[in-house]
């Protein structure tokens, strides 16, 4: 977190006053893997930086739930499309060769 030094009052006796020190939240890089190897990447990521005590491991293991939550959602948007029309070949070959 950084300080920001350009907090002060200016009070009506003309005194200037630098309120304690406030700190600015930095907001860190927000990950957002697009695929499954991408969570895959971040979940590695969580794993070391929970090892090197970086970071907290419960809130590693919520993350890394999360990020298997949406890599399996990802995954199943990319699979169904895919299997209903291999389902819909099926189908229609299955009429092509039922019909002879």
């Amino acid at each position: 977190m950084r300080k920001n030094p350009k907090l002060s009052v200016v009070q009506s006796d003309g005194e200037i006053v630098t309120p304690p020190a406030q700190q600015v939240v930095r907001k860190d890089r927000v990950l957002r893997p697009k695929t499954p190897r991408a969570a895959l990447a971040a979940c590695s990521k969580l794993y070391v930086e929970a090892r090197r005590g970086e970071m907290d491991t419960q809130d590693a293991t919520r993350l890394a739930f999360v990020l298997k939550t949406c890599s399996s959602l990802h995954e199943d948007a990319e699979v169904v499309p895919k299997l209903a029309a291999i389902e819909e070949r099926l189908d229609r070959l299955d009429k092509l060769f039922s019909s002879r």
